[in-house]
């Protein structure tokens, strides 16, 4: 069981690292084409794009790898790349160049 100054510094490092996440979508980073570093804090997104597909991929991310972690018993980063190779890429497809209608190039 975890005592509560080991759970109240685990609150801390949490919301910590959400409210980094918060700013580093806020205060966005772009590397080319209009493409901006994103961390997995979409709700910022939200508000900055007016749309909610970032929201759905991302946490769709957290429940896939989640779920992968708990059934097939691998490591993060393989959990992380099977989600984008067969869940997340198609999804970015989908809502990006099928729903809003971006361009192909812009959408790879």
């Amino acid at each position: 069981m975890i005592d509560k100054m080991t759970a109240s510094r685990h609150w801390a490092l949490y919301t910590t690292l959400i409210l980094a996440g918060i700013l580093g979508n806020y205060f966005k980073y772009p590397l080319f084409l209009s493409i901006d570093f994103l961390f997995v804090i979409a709700s910022v997104t939200y508000i900055h794009w007016g749309h909610p597909y970032a929201v759905v991929i991302f946490t769709s991310e957290l429940l896939v790898v989640g779920l992968i972690l708990r059934k097939i018993k691998v490591n993060i980063i393989l959990a992380d790349a099977i989600y984008w190779l067969f869940v997340g890429l198609p999804m970015v497809y989908l809502f990006y160049h099928q729903i809003m209608g971006i361009s192909l190039d812009s959408v790879y």
